[in-house]
């Protein structure tokens, strides 16, 4: 009697275990998934002035995402969640009145992070910017 009630302990907390492993399996899998539709972008201020009033927007989109202020040497991270029904464009920043392009092209399902490197301001606002790019794209589109 012991000894058949161990296993059934046994079986008990290998079956519990298991479902553990499938619920946790499923929550990274829609977790990464959903992260697929996401642009990260961390704005770095590499001049001696505060950056203020920028902008970024993407193609299709009525709104624009405000930036705050950026201190002269510091950076900030902004998170750019795309609508359902996006499909493909490119991503701008606003800045003094000009737009620069930070990303040409951009589809859904894919995780985009940029990071944009303002390096100079000159007297008339224009801005020098390097921006780096990395991304991963799902393996499957909806």
């Amino acid at each position: 009697v012991e000894n058949r009630c161990f296993i059934m302990k046994l079986q008990f907390k290998k079956r519990y275990l298991l479902i553990s492993i499938i619920l946790l399996c499923l929550f990274a899998v829609f977790y990464f998934y959903t992260k697929f539709d996401t642009v990260t972008i961390h704005i770095k201020n590499n001049t001696s002035q505060s950056l203020t009033g920028l902008t970024v927007n993407y193609t299709g989109s009525s709104s624009e995402y405000s930036i705050p202020t950026i201190p002269a040497n510091s950076s900030c991270t902004k998170q750019l969640t795309l609508p359902a029904d996006f499909d493909e464009g490119q991503i701008e920043m606003i800045a003094y009145g000009r737009n620069y392009t930070i990303l040409g092209y951009l589809e859904r399902g894919t995780f985009h992070r940029l990071t944009v490197n303002i390096n100079t301001i000159d007297k008339n606002k224009k801005l020098t910017l390097k921006v780096k790019t990395s991304f991963l794209s799902s393996c499957f589109h909806i």
